[in-house]
């Protein structure tokens, strides 16, 4: 019998940490346990604020023998060519063909010059496809893992909601990373167990750290000779919030204008959906052969989070109403109405919405079978109306031939969770 379960070492994180957001902690265990299988990778960020606990999630697994922690990237960390007396300097070459790299801070990437960025983005997108390699100045190839061989990495990455911004430049070079995106929470309780655990947690992590790493090292050894199977019904579910995903996150270019310039084709749902289907089994496996509720929505959130957050919060805003205008959208998410335009132009040109002409209006509307895949999953009811402004530019609903104000919290929520976006990037420069 095993020693700890996934809700033993929840709740005794939950003892010394403030989090309502259990789910985190099996993805993470999930990935781990992944991470050494034959299966494809699973790279993910955990999103979260500054000082909103994605660190110590990280922290609590990093002492299990299948995590190698590192705080910073640069074009030369992955496969160096520099030769020394003491030994490899690559730090591919020192970890071998199967890995796991936990980074704390991934954010601090948007500190480095751009080219820069783009140099190390690259080479992890070639990482994750299992072979890298570079021609030194002097003549000499190196590679990882080796010649004709592939390798296996795993990147879990913690990230402020700037990744957001590091995702949209390099889209066209190929996202290989899902999102998590840790679930608020509440601000005065956090702080609260924060200001109780100063000075006290060294010794409660330990403990934490010993029970993550033994639980994971259980799970592994008590996997069966296959992953479970999954029922076709999740099968479906998984194909459909991949397949939206991956279209909603796909590239269109612009120019310095914001003039669309090239739309690439749409990113295929494979890669996504098979990262899913990962997490879905070792899910199963680490939760006793059965999938908890709250674990099959935390599959489909990671698909929703891993759309790019403009793009979802007008998803999401297109969901609630039959036709909407763009003026209307712009006042109800508190985006200026010039960039929700593009952005519906987006989800237009990889048809996702559709461009409605009637009379003098121009309206959008979201095409039924992600209407469908948007509303079941996020559990968000169509008002049946059309989304307008009023003379005053304020969002107002239209239905039956009556106009309704749409109700000051929705607006208030969906204003401040965009303000929250804005701010982040504020911070880091990036507005």
């Amino acid at each position: 019998m095993s020693k700890h379960t996934l809700a033993s070492i929840t709740e005794l994180y939950k003892k010394t940490f403030f989090t309502t957001d259990d789910a985190a902690i099996a993805l993470i265990a999930a990935i781990l346990i992944g991470s050494q299988l034959k299966v494809p990778p699973v790279w993910c960020h955990i999103i979260g604020p500054t000082s909103g606990g994605k660190s110590t999630l990280l922290e609590a697994f990093n002492k299990h023998r299948f995590v190698h922690q590192i705080s910073d990237l640069t074009p030369n960390t992955f496969l160096s060519g520099m030769a020394t007396s003491k030994g490899e300097t690559s730090l591919l070459r020192q970890l071998g063909p199967c890995f796991t790299i936990f980074m704390k801070d991934f954010t601090t990437i948007l500190s480095k010059p751009d080219d820069t960025q783009e140099a190390i983005i690259a080479q992890m997108r070639e990482i994750y496809d299992g072979y890298i390699s570079k021609q030194t100045g002097l003549g000499k190839k190196i590679e990882w893992p080796g010649p004709g061989l592939k390798g296996h990495a795993t990147f879990v990455m913690a990230a402020t909601e700037g990744i957001y911004s590091l995702q949209d430049k390099f889209s066209d070079m190929g996202t290989r990373a899902i999102n998590y995106v840790l679930l608020p929470q509440d601000r005065k309780a956090s702080t609260k167990r924060g200001l109780r655990n100063n000075g006290k947690l060294e010794g409660e992590m330990e403990n934490i750290q010993l029970a993550c790493a033994e639980f994971v090292e259980e799970m592994f050894q008590s996997l069966p000779e296959q992953l479970p199977y999954i029922d076709e019904q999740l099968e479906n579910d998984i194909v459909d919030v991949a397949d939206l995903a991956s279209l909603c996150r796909s590239v269109i270019k612009r120019d310095y204008k914001g003039a669309k310039s090239l739309a690439l084709s749409a990113e295929m749902p494979m890669r996504m959906s098979k990262q899913f289907l990962v997490i879905a089994q070792l899910f199963i496996h680490i939760s006793g052969g059965v999938l908890p509720d709250n674990l099959r929505a935390a599959i489909f959130k990671t698909a929703f989070d891993s759309i790019p957050k403009q793009r979802r919060l007008i998803l999401e805003a297109m969901s609630k109403f039959n036709r909407v205008t763009t003026a209307g959208v712009a006042d109800l998410i508190n985006y200026p109405p010039e960039r929700c335009k593009e952005w519906m132009e987006d989800l237009q040109m990889f048809k996702v919405i559709d461009r409605i002409k009637a009379g003098h209006k121009q309206y959008y509307a979201l095409r039924e079978e992600y209407r469908e895949i948007i509303t079941k999953h996020l559990h968000i009811i169509n008002t049946g109306s059309d989304l307008e402004t009023d003379s005053d530019g304020g969002a107002m609903q239209m239905g039956g031939g009556n106009y309704q104000d749409v109700p000051f919290e929705v607006v208030e929520a969906e204003a401040a969770h965009a303000q929250a976006v804005d701010a982040e990037f504020n911070s880091l420069g990036l507005q």
